[in-house]
């Protein structure tokens, strides 16, 4: 006899309250999620039998505040891995395989101008660097380059650095990426640095007010 156990959304919508107050960047707007959250379940909106339904109720709800696309609840049929970040890295592997380490296109077009398409997006950088090399090794020969980003959702900020190392000529500021964790909050700089390697500045501690 096979029991079936109801889905309890209580738990899951505590610990991703849990989540948003303790680690996303913009405290008040964690606050306002978190009280969203707390509100919809109270009125029952999180009431359904299908992990896969409140995995994309919630996450509307976490993108109707201020449309953070990359704030989501995903739900995995079989059992993640336990380290931070392995779900996600698990969840991108299949799109990777799919679209040629992420350039799916590299097209000569009349008058010797070259189209290079990275997306879906950009994969860490162990594993795109050797197809990216090949990508833009191969179009450097052109007379003028376009890159095509439109259907390009983002990625790491290491794969970033390693791509503007091929198309810019001199040491060039990125980003700065802020992260919120305990005891102090960090500030990541990334570079693009002058021998197409990239570079990210050691993390620099900071104090919010």
């Amino acid at each position: 006899m096979t029991t079936v156990t109801k889905l309890q959304p209580g738990p899951v919508i505590d610990e991703t309250v849990r989540l948003l107050t303790e680690h996303y960047v913009f405290p008040e707007t964690a606050g306002q999620l978190a009280g969203l959250l707390q509100l919809r379940y109270a009125e029952g909106a999180y009431a359904v039998d299908d992990a896969e339904e409140l995995a994309r109720l919630v996450t509307a709800d976490l993108q109707s505040v201020n449309g953070d696309r990359h704030l989501s609840l995903q739900y995995h049929a079989e059992q993640v891995p336990e380290k931070q970040g392995a779900a996600v890295l698990e969840s991108i592997r299949g799109g990777f395989d799919t679209s040629l380490g992420g350039a799916p296109r590299v097209e000569l077009l009349d008058g010797g101008v070259a189209v290079l398409e990275l997306a879906p997006m950009l994969f860490p950088l162990e594993w795109a660097a050797e197809p990216l090399t090949a990508a833009l090794t191969l179009v450097s020969r052109a007379q003028a380059l376009i890159v095509d980003l439109r259907a390009n959702r983002g990625g790491d900020p290491d794969t970033v650095a390693f791509i503007c190392s091929h198309l810019l000529d001199k040491r060039t500021h990125l980003n700065s990426m802020y992260w919120r964790g305990a005891p102090l909050h960090s500030v990541r700089s990334s570079w693009k640095s002058g021998d197409r390697r990239p570079h990210r500045r050691p993390n620099t501690p900071q104090t919010r007010a």
